[in-house]
This record gives C-alpha cells, structure tokens and sequence, in this order.
C-alpha cells in the first residue's frame, strides 16, 4: 500500500476493485488488486530469526494456484507461532486481517484449529471464502471488519494478525483490541514498524495491558523491520 495514503479512502476504492474480480476459479491472486495489498509474486531471501530451517518442515502442501513466495512467508509466520506456543493445540483462533486466507490454510495444517474467525474487509473475505473452499476449508467464519462490536460474546483461544494492524486507522484499530485481546488467552501479532517507534511502544503496550508474559522481538520481512508482539496468560 502506498504510504501516506488516507487509508479510508483507499480501501473504499480498493474494495471496489476486489469486488470486479471473478471468484470461479483462482486466478484472482494474480490480480492487481490482490498483489497491490499482499505479497504474491515477488522473491525475496526470508530469514526470520534464523527458522528458516524450522518453518522448512512444516508438512504444508503447496496451494492449488501459484502465489509465488506468499506460501514461504505463511509458513515462517506460523512455525514462530508453533515454536512460541508448542503446547497449543487445537485452538480458538481469530485472525485478523487474513487477506486471502493462505495463512489460515498453513495454520490449519500446522495446528489444526478447532474454530476459526477471519475478520477483514467484506471484499477481502469473499476471495478468501472462495480460496480456502477450493482447498478443502469450509469451516471457517468470516466476520466483516464493520462487525467488531459482535467480538464482545465470544471467547477465543489465539488472536493473530500478521502485517495489519499499522495499516488500520488509529480509532479503529484501538477499539478493535479493545475487544479481542481480552478475549483470548494467546496473542501473536508480527507488525510494526522500524521508522515509528511511538507506534510499536504502543502496540506493545497494549499487549502487556491483556497478557502475563510478553515477548516482543525483531523479525525481517519483505516491506521493513517487524516485530513479533507475543503474548499470554
């Protein structure tokens, strides 16, 4: 996403164009549209703390469509989260910000959760519906983000978000874990941003305030220098 960019605006053009695209089969990842908000095709030399051995063999077959380096970065993403909570299994999970839907296919494989909740933008969660029917998925729930409000009478085991909570706007994003991260027992968030440390002492701050015990540590990505914000009770 450009930066400087009134992020309201662009998503309410931007969902304009998500909702042009065909979901009859999934050549739609290939789009513009998506690529314009999630890394699909471009390479890039993926470290992350040194686990590319462990995220290597997480037994997670390829998707049934190309989307390039967008597999490597999911499962890097989940073998912290396995290494970080070994004893989770089975969990409550509540992803935010999920695009379409490859990291909750890789989570699936690696912890076989019992419910699972993707919550983004009405587009989004169309394609994502569409992505993870064609690979076998079909018992998640998919809660608009003008939903968040319904967070309050549910109770979740993980709350995981990977690159998406810096995009939001401030008002959202604070009401937003308001609710959800009291309602979990664990946290796994890699976002941030290495230039606004105001903004990562918050989000960070807003961890420690739901979760006993807090890691907060670096990871290399594609766009910038993340951290990882993990957290539990």
């Amino acid at each position: 996403m450009p930066e400087r960019i009134d992020q309201s605006q662009f998503w309410t053009e931007h969902s304009k164009r998500l909702d042009a695209l065909s979901v009859d089969d999934l050549s739609f990842v290939h789009s513009r549209a998506v690529s314009d908000v999630i890394w699909v095709q471009r390479a890039f030399n993926w470290e992350l703390s040194g686990r590319r051995e462990a995220y290597a063999r997480l037994d997670v077959p390829e998707a049934n469509v190309d989307v390039g380096d967008n597999t490597v970065m999911c499962k890097a993403e989940a073998s912290i989260l396995v290494s970080e909570f070994p004893e989770l299994r089975s969990p409550r999970v509540l992803e935010v910000g999920g695009g379409f839907g490859n990291f909750c296919r890789v989570l699936h494989h690696a912890v076989s959760p019992a419910e699972y909740t993707l919550l983004d933008t009405p587009s989004m969660l169309r394609l994502a519906e569409a992505f993870l029917r064609a690979h076998g998925i079909n018992d998640c729930e998919f809660m608009a983000s003008t939903e968040i409000e319904r967070l309050r009478e549910r109770q979740f085991d993980l709350f995981v978000s990977n690159i998406c909570l810096s995009e939001m706007l401030p008002e959202y994003r604070k009401r937003l874990l308001e609710l959800a991260l009291p309602r979990c027992s664990y946290c796994f968030v890699i976002d941030g941003d290495g230039r606004n440390t105001e903004y990562n002492g918050w989000l960070g701050k807003q961890v420690k305030a739901c979760f006993s015990t807090v890691r907060i540590f670096p990871v290399r990505t594609p766009w910038k220098n993340q951290k990882a914000f993990v957290g539990e009770k």
